[in-house]
């Protein structure tokens, strides 16, 4: 999600006020992902239900963004 979607999101449901229990993860926990991964793993993540971020499965879904990255490197050279 894009931070002006979760600014977006925050301010149009909850008051100044509130108090939230946050969870996210950033692309800069994982070394040397690039933005285009991280967008795929991102919009993997989305997808599914979920209630807490799981970082097992997080790190599942950026290492198979990364494979198919890779797959589609090697096809074009």
């Amino acid at each position: 999600m894009k931070v002006k979607q979760v600014i977006k999101l925050l301010e149009a449901t909850y008051e100044p006020d509130d108090e939230l229990m946050i969870d996210w993860v950033d692309r800069f926990v994982f070394d040397d992902v690039p933005k285009e991964v991280w967008s795929d793993a991102v919009g993997t993540v989305e997808g599914a239900y979920a209630s807490m971020i799981d970082m097992e499965y997080v790190q599942d879904v950026v290492n198979e963004a990364t494979e198919e990255a890779q797959q589609k490197e090697e096809q074009y050279e």
